[in-house]
């Protein structure tokens, strides 16, 4: 795992390079994926073809598309798995990576992430929104979800998101850190499995109460230069109180942390503390950069009518503007 821009720790902001320092005290990385325009395809377990969801090996299921070990639309072509049968891949894809590119579709498509589709478009009843990565082209805005300041020179618009399922997010960054897991792992997490297999989501064996995600959003000017997939593991000296595992994902100017839910060395009968791990933009410019939301992600019941307020800056003065904040 890698977190300096240099050489020389110096470079770092000293308040989250010493927050840092004390979550890798208790955490040890396991699993370390960062993704660019330069990276190499590789294939986790290659050329092994037993599904790590169904158990089922080939021939008796087959293996014949690739399956991308971080959803393709957040930007990964480059890192696959060969331990994901076709049926798995498909059945996920509906029931997990769909509900996630809803509750990202609007932020990825004002932040420009270029999807396996390239630039996601987004429309609704009340507006369309086109993105070039640079340029965002929003029409048919109603002139109640507008707010211009002329002193400040900031355009707000409050936009509604597409449906989603908060359970279903939630799974599908669990369903990546599974997946990105090391072999000698996965026996601690056949719950987790079980788990993520359930189709009808909430009703299955496993009653999860509380599925906390730490969800950071940065201005579009602040942005991380890879995909990055991070796994933590707690050694056995760490706290029973904070989780065995937990995944950090950070692409554009997003960030997403969750524990891995369900591990058997976990007391499940103990409320977990999660704590937060310090991502590239912190070490470079220090807290407050990114904006830290925690949001409780158990529910089954489809989520509609979200709005999100986003607010642009008239940088130049020509009423062209950028977008500085999104909440």
């Amino acid at each position: 795992m890698y977190y300096n821009y240099s050489d020389n720790s110096t470079d770092m902001n000293k308040e989250a390079l010493y927050g840092l320092n004390e979550i890798m005290k208790v955490y040890n990385s396991v699993a370390s994926y960062h993704i660019n325009d330069a990276s190499i395809k590789q294939t986790l377990g290659k050329g092994i073809f037993v599904c790590r969801y169904c158990g089922k090996a080939k021939p008796e299921v087959s293996f014949k598309s690739k399956a991308h070990a971080i959803p393709h639309f957040l930007g990964n072509n480059v890192l696959f798995t060969d331990r994901e049968c076709d049926s798995c891949n498909g059945k996920f894809g509906r029931m997990l990576e769909n509900h996630f590119a809803g509750f990202m579709h609007l932020e990825h498509t004002i932040s420009g992430v270029r999807g396996k589709k390239g630039y996601p478009k987004f429309k609704s009843n009340d507006a369309i929104i086109e993105t070039t990565g640079s340029f965002v082209d929003w029409k048919d805005i109603p002139d109640e979800n507008l707010d211009y300041n002329p002193t400040t020179k900031t355009l707000k618009i409050k936009q509604k998101m597409p449906t989603f399922i908060p359970l279903a997010v939630f799974k599908c960054l669990v369903k990546i850190a599974v997946t990105i897991m090391p072999e000698e792992d996965i026996p601690d997490f056949q719950d987790t499995i079980a788990w993520l297999n359930e189709e009808n989501h909430g009703s299955g064996n496993f009653n999860l109460k509380r599925l906390w995600l730490v969800h950071g959003k940065s201005s579009t000017i602040d942005r991380f230069a890879e995909l990055s997939a991070i796994l933590v593991k707690k050694n056995v000296t760490g706290p029973a109180d904070m989780p065995s595992m937990m995944l950090r994902l950070t692409y554009s100017n997003f960030l997403f942390q969750v524990p891995i839910p369900l591990c058997k060395k976990d007391n499940s009968s103990l409320k977990m503390n999660i704590p937060y791990i310090p991502s590239l933009l912190d070490l470079e410019h220090g807290f407050g950069r990114m904006k830290l939301t925690l949001m409780d992600m158990h529910s089954p019941e489809p989520f509609k009518g979200a709005e999100i307020d986003f607010t642009f800056n008239d940088l130049d003065g020509t009423s062209t503007y950028e977008i500085v904040d999104a909440s």
